[in-house]
């Protein structure tokens, strides 16, 4: 049952999601789920699922918009997904209690993260350059804005692709992202790996904008195509765009000529 899941947390990655309206969520929610509404926690899975294998719970108020959302959650590839029977009600009418408003609560593991990760200020950076520097977020995130020269590897891969990037774990690597918290828990990985010379730059790219350093924009750098965003057909470029109506086009006249 959900106590059993909720009990595995200390252990293993667990994310609790609730799908509702924000009022709904507001209102009144079990204790420790997070708030993303159904369509958003499918369409930026890439914010939620940053853990492969890890398990996903979801809730509602009865089990329509959660069971919906697990199976499209399966879809995607993930294995071990839940959709809470009865939702928040349930909860509630089982004794349990319920939360109110929004939780304050730090992200989870940051705080040991940061007491083994050595920071490095954009100004460090600059001037003294690690081996490889990584960006862990996105890669619409990557494309708007990295250090020169660095390479990604959005952060579910990490521990999968770095072994390509750097086969060898003496390896200097500066770890970045947007604003430097999910930069310091790949980096806390990185030393759970071996790696022996890892640091993350404090504060991210924003502290590094905010200095006024070089910004290098694009998809310059990846290690594979990236695949983890779908973007909206306004992010697309113009070659995109025809690609696509000559496709359209071609189709039509495929189904005409049968």
């Amino acid at each position: 049952g959900l106590q059993e899941v909720l009990a595995k947390q200390d252990k293993e990655s667990v994310y609790l999601i609730d799908v509702r309206t924000e009022d709904e969520y507001k209102t009144g929610h079990i204790p420790g789920f997070r708030w993303f509404p159904g369509g958003q926690a499918v369409q930026r899975s890439d914010d939620i699922a940053v853990v492969r294998n890890a398990t996903y719970v979801f809730c509602c108020d009865g089990k329509a918009r959660a069971t919906v959302t697990a199976s499209l959650y399966r879809q995607l590839g993930h294995d071990n997904v839940f959709a809470v029977d009865g939702g928040a009600p349930a909860w509630q009418n089982a004794g349990q209690t319920l939360e109110t408003g929004f939780p304050t609560s730090s992200l989870a593991g940051i705080s040991a993260a940061e007491a083994t990760v050595k920071k490095v200020s954009a100004q460090e950076l600059d001037t003294d350059q690690p081996d490889l520097v990584l960006f862990v977020d996105t890669s619409e995130d990557f494309s708007q804005g990295h250090t020169p020269g660095a390479k990604w590897i959005t952060r579910s891969w990490l521990e999968v692709e770095v072994v390509d990037a750097a086969p060898d774990k003496a390896t200097s690597i500066t770890v970045t992202c947007r604003d430097g918290r999910g930069s310091t828990l790949a980096a806390a990985t990185l030393q759970g790996m071996g790696y022996t010379n890892v640091t993350a730059l404090d504060g991210g790219m924003a502290a590094w904008k905010q200095a006024g350093l070089p910004v290098e924009e694009g998809l310059t750098g990846i290690v594979r195509p990236p695949s983890d965003v779908n973007y909206l057909g306004v992010s697309r470029s113009y070659g995109e765009m025809m690609n696509y109506l000559r496709w359209e086009t071609a189709l039509g006249e495929k189904y005409a000529a049968d």
